[in-house]
């Protein structure tokens, strides 16, 4: 079960919850309801397993990629053949979307 909670402040409402991660995370709002809403779709996605960080939302797929090849230790040959099937299959659909925005149904065939 997710874990997330709301504190009242000065300022107006935090809503703070742990992420995949096991780490803390927190946003603040103005707003009691925009907080309660936040919270909620926060909660859904971590207990269906499609939260995703919100800095990491904001990454192209095609940064994600690099990320993902070069944090793996592969060797060359085999960077620039996924960097070839990127180019190929997935950049000419997915050239501009982040990885916030894609949806199960974009990506089945």
């Amino acid at each position: 079960m997710a874990r997330s909670w709301i504190n009242r402040s000065a300022s107006g409402y935090t809503v703070y919850w742990i992420d995949t991660d096991k780490k803390q995370r927190q946003k603040s709002f103005r707003k009691k309801v925009d907080a309660e809403t936040f919270r909620t779709k926060t909660e859904r996605d971590l207990i269906t397993g499609v939260y995703i960080e919100p800095t990491r939302g904001t990454e192209t797929v095609a940064r994600l990629f690099e990320r993902w090849a070069t944090t793996r230790g592969l060797e060359s040959s085999s960077v620039r053949q996924y960097r070839s099937m990127l180019n190929q299959a997935i950049a000419p659909y997915f050239a501009t979307a982040t990885t916030g925005s894609l949806r199960k149904s974009d990506v089945q065939a």
